[in-house]
This record gives C-alpha cells, structure tokens and sequence, in this order.
C-alpha cells in the first residue's frame, strides 16, 4: 500500500520527526524468510496461528534506522485493516468486543520493533521503547522494555510486580523485539477493570522508541473502539 503521510503534523514537544508512516508489510528483516522455522511469518509465530506481517501501521525513522509496527487481529484469526488513518498516521480500528474464552478477549494487538533496517549495526540497548496503552476511562498501561541483555529484552510494566509484563518473542535477536498481546492477559485486565471488553469501550495504543537523552525518535499509534 502507498504511504499514508511522510511527516507526522503534530509531533509531540521534544520529538525528533523523520518518520514515514505506512498501513504495509514489515521490512523483511522483521519476519523470518527462507531457512528459519517458519518464512514468510513473524518470529512470535507459535504452530498453526499464522501471524503474518502484513497490515502493519508503520513508523520508520529514517534517522536511526527504526520500524515500528502495530496491528490488531482477531484473536488466532485475520487481520483488521483501519476504518481511516489521520494526517499524523493514527490508524482506527473497529473490534469485536467480548471475549473469546474466558480470560481471553476477541482481539490482539501485534507489535514490532526492529533497530536493523538497511544494514544498521544499532541494536535495542542503543534505545529505549515503550508502550502505552490507555483506555477512554483513563486507565493506563505502561510497559517498558528491559534491557536485561543482548537479545534478552523482555517487557514490563511500570510500577508493576515481578511477572507483569510480557517476553520479547524474537528469539535471541538484539535487534528485533515483537510478540502479540491480548488486554485479558491478567495484569492488563486487572488494570482495565471488569468492562474491558465491553462494547463502546476504546483503547489508545501507542509505541515509541527513545534515544537516551528521552527524545522521542519514532512512535505509532492505533485506536480500537469495541464494537458489537
């Protein structure tokens, strides 16, 4: 798909810009290809669930080398693509609101980060990455990743207890951190409260790469409404 908007038109104050934003498959430095387990599908792949990289709403910076992606699913099923994507790329979404098992909601999102495009020699530990997600309540997830080693970078949550949080299933790539999140996960909904899958409730979903003096250097943005 063509490029939805080549510079964001508001960015946040201190934000450094040179971002393209894309509705598009991930560079294929971000997904497995030919001679891993599983080509042509995301590292968080588990057998039969097919997470593909397609559909992505994509940040890349063109200063540091950095993809961001973000996509929101059906829970083991296909992609939504957004009802419409604002000047600044914020891509909407309608979901199916409910769950589809007890502790699990009907949707996901899917993330990606990705420090190597076009041969970049950076790494995760030459950043730092965030993920915000916020409810129309005004409830709030942060979850930062944590630079425990190299290609050992899972994610948690700010303020959070030892296992709230969630792994970067990449494998052992420093480059690379992705997995796909569902908001029944059980430090999530304890956040959101008993009406987080609830038709009419929205989420603002936002990922950001820092550099270490805390200026933004790349971030995309989705908002999911639930809808019957």
């Amino acid at each position: 798909m063509a490029k939805l908007e080549k510079q964001s038109a508001s960015p946040p104050p201190g934000q450094i810009r040179h971002d393209d934003h894309s509705i598009d498959t991930l560079d294929a430095s971000s997904y497995q290809g030919a001679g891993d387990p599983h080509p042509g599908t995301m590292w968080f792949n588990f057998p039969g669930s097919g997470n593909l990289p397609t559909n992505y709403n994509i940040s890349v910076d063109s200063k540091t080398d950095i993809e961001l992606g973000l996509k929101v699913h059906e829970r083991n099923g296909p992609d939504y693509t957004p009802t419409g994507v604002d000047a600044d790329g914020t891509a909407h979404y309608d979901v199916a609101a409910g769950y589809q098992t007890p502790t699990r909601l009907n949707w996901n999102f899917d993330f990606s980060v990705n420090t190597g495009l076009d041969g970049s020699p950076k790494t995760l530990n030459d950043f730092d990455f965030r993920i915000i997600i916020k409810s129309g309540d005004g409830e709030q997830a942060t979850v930062d990743l944590q630079h425990l080693g190299s290609g050992n970078t899972p994610w948690h949550l700010q303020g959070g207890g030892p296992f709230d949080g969630f792994a970067d299933e990449d494998g052992s790539n420093p480059q690379l951190s992705q997995n796909s999140v569902n908001l029944g996960f059980g430090f999530l909904s304890s956040i959101f409260g008993a009406d987080v899958a609830n038709a009419g409730e929205t989420y603002d979903i936002t990922l950001q790469a820092f550099d270490h003096h805390g200026k933004i250097v790349a971030q995309v943005h989705d908002a999911v409404l639930l809808v019957v």
